[in-house]
């Protein structure tokens, strides 16, 4: 696929941030995928859950077959397949006490 247009919508040089998505579900997935498709190649999604059945009609990136799949993972293969950005993942939970 082709993302030309959409990866010009800002210049290379102001996309110099590196990103951390926390949570794959029905807010996250859309988000990392948005983020590489407009030019983010430093994004980190972190995310300890499985897709679950009822995630995949509600869910932007889980399709068919993904059930009890790590979110991260099918998550990766599919902004992948869809940006051509390869991101960061992390199955992993996140707590407020991690942070420094």
């Amino acid at each position: 696929m082709n993302h030309l247009r959409q990866m010009r919508i800002l210049p290379k040089d102001a996309i110099v941030f590196p990103v951390t998505v926390i949570g794959a579900g029905g807010i996250g997935s859309p988000t990392t995928l948005m983020l590489a498709k407009i030019g983010f190649e430093k994004v980190t999604l972190i995310d300890p859950d499985a897709v679950e059945d009822h995630n995949v009609p509600n869910q932007l990136l889980w399709g068919p077959g993904d059930a009890g799949k790590s979110k991260v993972d099918v998550a990766y293969e599919r902004v992948l397949n869809l940006s051509a950005v390869a991101i960061q993942i992390h199955a992993c939970s996140f707590s407020i006490e991690s942070l420094p």
